[in-house]
């Protein structure tokens, strides 16, 4: 084990020791009653937020309504410890409760806040976790509700990932009538760390969610499954003429091919987003791959046009928040032609 791997090691176990300690402590630092628009519905979400600024941007507010116009009674949970009135006021016509809690614990902390603070499961059709990472719905959230009602999943998100180990990506859960009914689910809740270190989060919520339920013979699926979109990545690729496409793309592209062959794996919601959003009406893009695309992914300059001309979401609502974030990359702002 080489020094670093040894420090990453060390600084894994030990975020999970100090997350498990954190548990006893209380976390929660107000709370308020929303409008409650779908009041005695059986459907609920918790919707997890933060932002540096304390503030609810209008991205924000557009996801909230497309819960509540698909019948959800919203848990809104923030982990801005500087979230005021105003904004409080803000969300409260779309939401049946808002919580203000201190911040640890990323969204898993906000996600467990919300859930512990339902307090019937018995006649909860489902329950949906969403975090603020993704811009969205660019289409309509009932399209992919209505066709995943279909599929009898007991817990399903919008893609999956192959990445250190199988699971469905955080940003969004619904979870169905069985398992929300049975005590596993409760038991997984209650028992995760509020972990503060975002790698630790990944390899010990994350994974660990979609594996302790599939161990207990829960069915896991996603909307828009990894391998079916490698599949047509590479189904276009097949397609497409060398010589329209520029020098860097195709470069770029090749490497995917190379990278695929091998049984390397990627994060679909990086490199597949602009085929998920005009091959298969995904409706969201990260907003990590607009303010800093990681992985340097090719032809994300192209984000604006497309949500422009495939969807009829507005970007500005993007742009508006990219303004402030910390250090964007310019091509995640400007709009580009």
């Amino acid at each position: 084990m080489t020094m670093r791997s040894a420090w990453r090691y060390t600084r894994f176990r030990a975020s999970v020791v100090a997350g498990h300690l954190r548990r006893m402590r209380p976390t929660l630092l107000g709370s308020w009653t929303g409008g409650d628009p779908n009041s005695g519905g059986n459907r609920w979400a918790v919707y997890a937020h933060y932002s540096r600024q304390g503030r609810v941007f209008d991205y924000v507010l557009h996801a909230l309504k497309a819960l509540c116009d698909e019948g959800y009674r919203i848990i809104f949970v923030t982990n801005s410890s500087n979230f005021d009135s105003a904004q409080i006021a803000a969300v409260a016509p779309w939401c049946a409760k808002i919580l203000k809690r201190r911040n640890i614990g990323y969204d898993f902390g906000a996600y467990k806040e919300g859930i512990l603070n339902i307090d019937d499961y018995s006649t909860i059709e489902s329950l949906i976790l969403m975090n603020d990472s993704v811009y969205g719905p660019l289409f309509p959230l009932g399209d992919t509700l209505d066709r995943m009602s279909s599929e009898k999943a007991d817990i399903w998100g919008f893609t999956d990932s192959w990445e250190h180990a199988y699971h469905v990506q955080s940003y969004f859960y619904c979870f169905n009538r069985r398992i929300l009914a049975s005590p596993h689910f409760h038991k997984f809740w209650r028992g995760i760390p509020l972990i503060n270190y975002k790698r630790a989060v990944i390899e010990r919520l994350e994974i660990e969610l979609t594996q302790f339920f599939l161990d207990r013979g829960y069915h896991l699926t996603a909307a828009f499954p990894y391998n079916a979109l490698v599949d047509r990545f590479m189904s276009l690729l097949a397609s497409e003429q060398p010589d329209e496409m520029a020098e860097t793309e195709l470069e770029s592209k090749e490497r995917l091919r190379t990278h695929f062959a091998t049984g390397s794996r990627v994060n679909s919601t990086h490199y597949f987003w602009e085929i998920l959003i005009n091959e298969f009406r995904y409706p969201f893009i990260k907003g990590e791959l607009l303010s800093q695309n990681p992985s340097a992914v090719y032809g994300v300059h192209r984000w604006y046009n497309t949500i422009s001309k495939q969807t009829e979401y507005d970007p500005d609502l993007i742009v508006e928040h990219l303004k402030h974030s910390q250090r964007p990359r310019l091509f995640g702002i400007v709009p580009h032609t």
